[in-house]
């Protein structure tokens, strides 16, 4: 819009200045699925700004480059070869034209040239413009392809459901399921927040929606959107704020759980996620799944103490304000009464506390609290929930054995 005069100087070079900024930021990562994901569409984007791209890569900074590459990657040519995808690299070495089509050697080239920082602070105005209007095209292309393939998909996913459900891995209703599918809005979102956030897809309670990553590959997409569904799926409390603002009534839905996820402090993720995924598994009847595999360790581990039917129940219970309070989540009482009498009192809190605090103070390098938990309660078998006293209490002094009621409530 800005290129084609639709907003005036001052908005133009303020947006030119803020996708500038973007892409230094994360331009590597940014530039990378640009290149690799666009085949025929970043060829053609690339022949039209090819008098930039000659101007830009001076031949000596060109010819350095292709004699290391000639040099460098008979030894490491399996180091390079998953970045771009076999058009992307065609067109850098046709474009370039240095390379004699040497997909390798343009592969390596094209991490050399836009690895370089500079490249990018020095692009001219109109080349950025192209570039994201180019970017935002692909994944607008994306996402009506994705709809067009949605009801199908969906249809699919159901189906399984279904299956699970007759099957008794599900214990949810049949139009429950139809209910969360008609009414949940599913999308495609940009590759590049969700390749930062380190995530594939997403489900917002708040919006009931998912968003996938819109580069997904077609055979991952059905296990994503299943995962993110089970999200959907599971039972969640709710607390309904209203109040009153300038003379304005308003109402405000807080949400405090979704399946075995808390909002607190406390969090969950980790269990939450890892019964997702292990029943996003079971649903899709597949072998394995490389996603969360740590968090579904020590969910194994844990399930050979406690009845897997406890934490299937307590993750589909749906909080019910209208009973007595402590009849409003049975099976997640029930699920922690398992587990405390079992373990002792608060260990599920004093194993995530140790999680969290673990990767709060571990290097990059070093495993995570996630690992070191499941080790822990490998090697120490009886004598973990002592193990994580003992570690808490050095670490903070005194960690309670009892609940407050208070407390005992919010779980």
């Amino acid at each position: 819009k800005a290129w084609l005069g639709l907003v005036d100087e001052g908005e133009k070079l303020s947006l030119v200045r803020s996708i500038r900024e973007a892409i230094l930021s994360g331009y590597k990562r940014w530039l990378m699925i640009f290149l690799s994901r666009q085949d025929q569409d970043v060829m053609d984007w690339m022949k039209k700004n090819k008098q930039f791209f000659g101007e830009a890569f001076n031949k000596k900074f060109l010819g350095s480059l292709t004699s290391q590459v000639l040099t460098f990657l008979p030894r490491r040519k399996a180091e390079y070869k998953y970045f771009l995808d076999r058009m992307a690299r065609k067109a850098l070495g046709q474009i370039l034209g240095n390379v004699d089509q040497d997909v390798m050697a343009a592969l390596y080239l094209s991490q050399q040239i836009f690895s370089k920082r500079e490249i990018i602070e020095e692009m001219p105005d109109e080349i950025l413009i192209s570039m994201s209007s180019a970017y935002e095209d692909f994944l607008e292309k994306k996402r009506k392809e994705f709809k067009e393939k949605l009801p199908t998909l969906i249809d699919s996913i159901k189906q399984k459901i279904y299956a699970a459900i007759d099957n008794g891995q599900i214990p949810v209703k049949k139009s429950k399921v139809k209910q969360v599918l008609k009414y949940t809005v599913i999308d495609l979102a940009d590759p590049v927040v969700m390749k930062l956030e380190k995530i594939r897809g997403l489900y917002e309670a708040d919006r009931r929606s998912i968003l996938l990553d819109a580069t997904l590959d077609p055979k991952d997409m059905e296990k994503v959107l299943m995962h993110e569904i089970m999200h959907a799926l599971s039972g969640q409390t709710n607390l309904l704020i209203t109040g009153k603002e300038y003379g304005i009534e308003y109402e405000d839905l807080n949400h405090l759980r979704v399946g075995l996820g808390f909002t607190s402090k406390s969090g969950f993720r980790w269990l939450n996620e890892a019964m997702t995924e292990a029943l996003t598994i079971a649903t899709l009847k597949l072998p394995d799944s490389n996603s969360y595999s740590e968090e579904r360790k020590l969910l194994e581990i844990l399930m050979k103490h406690i009845n897997p039917e406890l934490l299937k129940k307590a993750y589909f219970e749906e909080y019910n304000p209208k009973i007595a309070a402590e009849q409003r989540l049975p099976a997640w009482r029930a699920l922690t009464q398992a587990i405390d009498q079992k373990f002792g009192p608060k260990f599920l809190i004093r194993l995530n506390k140790f999680i969290q605090d673990y990767d709060s103070s571990r290097m990059e390098d070093e495993p995570t609290g996630l690992e070191q938990a499941a080790g822990a309660f490998e090697d120490f078998g009886e004598q973990f929930p002592k193990f994580l006293e003992e570690y808490l209490a050095k670490k903070y002094l005194t960690v309670p054995s009892k609940s407050t009621p208070n407390e005992e409530e919010s779980f």
